[in-house]
């Protein structure tokens, strides 16, 4: 419980009268530790004046049992060096020096107030003075408000061990999900960072966040989709709705577009599928954005993985208006593979990109290895792959601290996951080790 400056008052005033620390207590409304622990921490330690000559405070002169001579080497073999009148105090030289407490400080009520022997004392006396008391309070209040509530160790651990990882574009929110070393919560690690008590982070090695600017109304490509065939529009988003309603054992799969550099047809861009149990995305490298091209590409990828892990994986895609995802029927179709079955294609409503949110989501961490404005024309499909590798062992707090490879493996078990990555060209990195930051390469 707090007190304020009128309380010591009234602690000091009861302590010159003499009252018990219990009636002091009842008479302020506080407990008796209260009153107790406020005289015993905010009370003043006050020395006798040195007048005529200083007076020893050791424990061994007033017990009378202290035998020590000639500890200043000047040859005083005849008396003790506590009967030195040559203006030393062996108190200050004596390494057997021990400071003499008063009983009567030793019980209640701790402190000399309320002693009659006050003024004429010539011992340590210890005071209780409300002025003081509160001045002291109020320092400590201050300094118990600044600075980091973190040991040396603490720190140290952040300096050396967790800012290389934040610096390879890691989160202090996925490296708490697998160090348990860390003991701060994630908002008082970045309050810590921004008031600059980590010697080798800042502001500038946490991850960027993405900002999206606002999606202005095509008109133009409104025109378009009003042109779509009915073959399309039997593939809305409320179609969407009611295919999963009845096929709830389906997995789902987000289909989008990332571009590069140039927001054009003819510049590489990336495709990239996120399954929606799991998070886990793949990401495939096109030479551009032509129709027919993101076609051609799945139909590779049908190809990869061969038709049991294409039907169980993109037994349904779900993905926006582009008209780079036209050829429907061809990116449906299962024939390539020898199979009459087919999977199916849905198109979200246009200009509802929260639809399909979690590849949208999941873009931001792509995007802290490429950020906006990033060409893709210096790079190939197994830089892609290495990126994906990083961005899928990452562990994340909406996954319940696991990765998306975790998370597929709790799904299908850990044959099927496995020999998926080595069909993608994926691996598993380390916690530790793992890069979401552009130095991933060096190119």
């Amino acid at each position: 419980m707090h007190l304020n400056y009128d309380d010591r008052l009234e602690i000091e005033k009861g302590l010159k009268l003499k009252y018990s620390i219990t009636y002091i207590a009842n008479k302020l409304g506080k407990t008796y530790n209260t009153i107790k622990s406020e005289i015993l921490i905010n009370s003043i330690k006050s020395y006798p004046s040195d007048f005529n000559s200083k007076r020893n405070q050791c424990l061994h002169f007033h017990n009378k049992d202290c035998k020590i001579h000639n500890i200043c080497n000047d040859n005083c073999i005849d008396k003790h060096c506590y009967q030195c009148r040559k203006g030393k105090s062996c108190n200050d030289i004596c390494k057997y020096y021990e400071e003499y407490t008063c009983p009567t400080i030793l019980k209640k009520p701790f402190c000399c107030n309320s002693c009659d022997n006050y003024k004429a004392c010539r011992k340590i006396r210890v005071v209780y003075d409300a002025k003081e008391a509160n001045r002291k309070y109020e320092e400590r209040l201050s300094k118990s408000r600044t600075g980091p509530r973190a040991t040396k160790e603490e720190i140290d651990y952040i300096n050396n061990v967790v800012a290389p990882r934040i610096k390879n574009g890691q989160s202090f929110g996925n490296i708490k999900l697998y160090d348990k070393n860390i003991t701060k919560s994630t908002s008082t690690l970045y309050n810590y960072t921004q008031k600059g008590y980590f010697d080798n982070l800042n502001n500038l090695d946490l991850p960027k966040k993405v900002k999206y600017k606002i999606r202005k109304k095509d008109n133009k490509k409104e025109e378009i989709n009003n042109d779509i065939s009915l073959l399309k529009n039997t593939r809305s988003y409320q179609s969407f709705i009611q295919f999963i309603s009845e096929h709830s054992d389906y997995n789902i799969t987000e289909m989008d577009t990332v571009y590069g550099k140039k927001n054009d047809n003819s510049s590489k861009t990336i495709l990239t599928f996120l399954f929606r149990k799991s998070n886990f995305m793949i990401a495939i490298l096109l030479p551009n954005r032509m129709a027919k091209t993101i076609e051609k590409e799945i139909s590779n990828l049908k190809t990869t993985l061969g038709f049991d892990f294409f039907y169980i994986l993109f037994r349904i895609i779900l993905t926006d208006n582009g008209k780079e995802f036209y050829l429907i029927e061809e990116i449906e179709s299962l024939k390539i593979l020898n199979k009459d079955e087919k999977i199916n294609m849905f198109f979200c409503d246009s200009g509802k990109s929260n639809q399909k949110a979690k590849i949208e989501k999941n873009h931001v961490e792509f995007r802290k290895i490429f950020p906006k404005g990033t060409s893709f024309e210096k790079f190939v499909q197994s830089d892609i792959n290495l990126a994906m590798s990083h961005i899928n062992s990452y562990k994340r707090k909406t996954l319940n601290g696991l990765s998306p490879i975790e998370c597929l493996i709790n799904e299908f078990g850990e044959e099927f996951t496995l020999n998926l990555l080595k069909l993608l060209n994926y691996k598993i990195i380390k916690d530790e080790d793992i890069i979401l930051s552009p130095k991933l390469f060096k190119k």
